[in-house]
């Protein structure tokens, strides 16, 4: 089956490109061809309103804290990225983006909407994107699934306008399923559908499956004895806990992501290799918690309510490390981890072959 994958844009975020590329390795191992949805070729007048929502967004935000990076300046800081998803991940042509005449009836066998906060307004700023994360576009009668999308947190963040058209459209899937706990109530109670709890996509791989992808000369971007710091929102706060716990153990701070010599943001495949060199993370990320259990480093997860706690927290418990959202030292029983994501993911992938058989 040729699946269409709706996702956030694939730019500067490490976790959103490796979700979609565990996605559409999952899909691929259950006989399927997918690609990723582009979200190129805008017109200029589409351009500017993005930029100009994103810009609102992010003063409003920081509360005039700092104003955000020029568009284009931010774009040359991630090519790097860019690089490793022409390589390793399916993408449309840039023929579609999230306006109805970009979609094609016959294109696709089904569309699949997910993983990453694909439901939360906040980050569907591009005109008309919240429409496509429920497949507004879609021909009648296309299959729809979402796998393990996410709201980001627990609480609603719809208006009443979004919220009636978010529970026509998603009348439409095949299939519902969520990747938090708390997201499947949301369903229930503002969309009138039952939802199904299933695993973020990174989750149904091995740590094998992703050090398959990092090179000897991106080991070498991480010095040994580190201390990984992964944060999507640095304050003086957490990285006094981060230093604190460097000093506590012996290692040196190493930064996840921090821009390279040439002025580019590190790449996918040195991120991936800090999760395995380094000794110890201390991360604010939903994704920079996955990979640290995945590669069973040691962690603390700083909850990021901004972001939405909701994602960490159900994370937490599903893998029973509720107790690592502080710096620690206590062991972790790595084989009680595994037993408990190995038992989760039977019926994830039970929910992708019932909802997209080969």
């Amino acid at each position: 089956m040729r699946i269409g994958i709706l996702t956030q844009p694939l730019r500067a975020n490490y976790g959103g490109i490796l979700q979609n590329w565990a996605l559409q390795q999952v899909l691929i191992r259950l006989g399927h061809t997918p690609v990723t949805i582009s979200y190129g070729d805008y017109t200029r007048r589409e351009r500017l309103s993005i930029d100009l929502r994103w810009f609102a967004h992010q003063v409003l935000r920081t509360r005039g804290r700092h104003v955000v990076e020029h568009t284009r300046q931010w774009r040359r800081g991630c090519r790097h990225m860019q690089d490793f998803c022409r390589r390793h991940i399916a993408m449309s042509s840039g023929e579609r983006c999230c306006s109805e005449r970009h979609w094609a009836s016959d294109a696709f066998d089904a569309y699949v909407v997910g993983s990453d906060q694909v439901w939360r307004p906040r980050y569907n700023l591009t005109p008309g994107q919240l429409t496509a994360m429920f497949g507004g576009y879609a021909a009648a009668g296309m299959r729809l699934v979402a796998y393990a999308a996410s709201f980001g947190t627990d609480e609603w963040e719809m208006n009443a306008e979004q919220t009636e058209q978010s529970r026509r459209l998603i009348s439409r899937f095949s299939g519902v399923s969520v990747r938090e706990s708390g997201a499947v109530e949301l369903c229930r109670r503002h969309l009138n559908t039952e939802a199904t709890l299933v695993l973020d996509p990174t989750l149904l791989l091995s740590a094998d499956d992703y050090r398959s992808l990092i090179t000897p000369e991106a080991s070498a971007t991480v010095p040994s004895g580190s201390l990984g710091v992964y944060f999507l929102d640095p304050t003086p706060a957490k990285m006094d806990e981060a230093e604190r716990m460097a000093s506590r153990l012996g290692l040196r701070i190493h930064t996840l992501g921090a821009k390279t010599s040439d002025g580019e943001k590190a790449s996918v495949e040195s991120w991936l290799a800090a999760f395995d060199r380094c000794e110890y993370i201390v991360t604010d990320s939903f994704h920079g918690t996955v990979f640290s259990i995945l590669f069973h480093r040691p962690f603390a997860s700083i909850v990021n309510e901004r972001r939405g706690a909701g994602r960490i927290t159900s994370l937490l418990t599903l893998t029973g490390l509720v107790d690592r959202t502080t710096a620690s030292t206590a062991p972790i029983d790595w084989a009680a981890v595994d037993d408990r994501l190995a038992t989760a993911r039977p019926d994830s992938l039970s929910f992708l072959r019932t909802h997209l058989p080969a």
